[in-house]
């Protein structure tokens, strides 16, 4: 049994789809919507390569704190190629740059962890906008670089 709203119902009758932040206790609600997974998915598969199962990554990176930042992130990166390595040194589908402090790691879903990571660092210090531009911290390209993210991320 669990208490939701005062009102105490056992757990079996609680529907998958239900927001956790009702739960009492729960302070960041852990399951997302299935439509939202969707949403991501369809996304990844439009602005991917084919390169990794949007399924698979829309179901982690909706455990993220930055859903859709991360996934706004990736597109422009990388176009979810876990392959990709820039001429600078950055690696895979996040292009985490040895400068960060972090190493990419070759695998997608720690790679995301590492991006979110950054990204929260980031993130604790300033706003969301700002802390896109530090993510990818090429000075002359941030203004563009802040405008394709933001783009994307209304789009999913």
């Amino acid at each position: 049994m669990i208490k939701i709203l005062a009102v105490t119902i056992p757990l079996l009758l609680v529907p998958h789809s239900i927001n956790c932040a009702l739960i009492k206790g729960e302070r960041k609600p852990h399951v997302k919507t299935t439509s939202s997974v969707q949403r991501i998915a369809s996304f990844v598969e439009k602005h991917g390569k084919g390169q990794i199962d949007s399924i698979t990554f829309a179901k982690e990176v909706s455990k993220t704190k930055y859903p859709k930042t991360l996934t706004a992130i990736a597109a422009v990166e990388s176009h979810f190629n876990p392959k990709a390595k820039s001429n600078k040194g950055a690696k895979g589908v996040f292009q985490i740059h040895p400068s960060s402090g972090y190493t990419s790691t070759g695998n997608v879903y720690k790679d995301m962890r590492i991006a979110e990571r950054i990204l929260a660092d980031f993130h604790e210090r300033t706003n969301l906008r700002t802390a896109i531009s530090k993510y990818n911290s090429g000075h002359g390209r941030c203004r563009t670089y802040i405008t394709k993210v933001t783009t994307l991320r209304r789009e999913i």
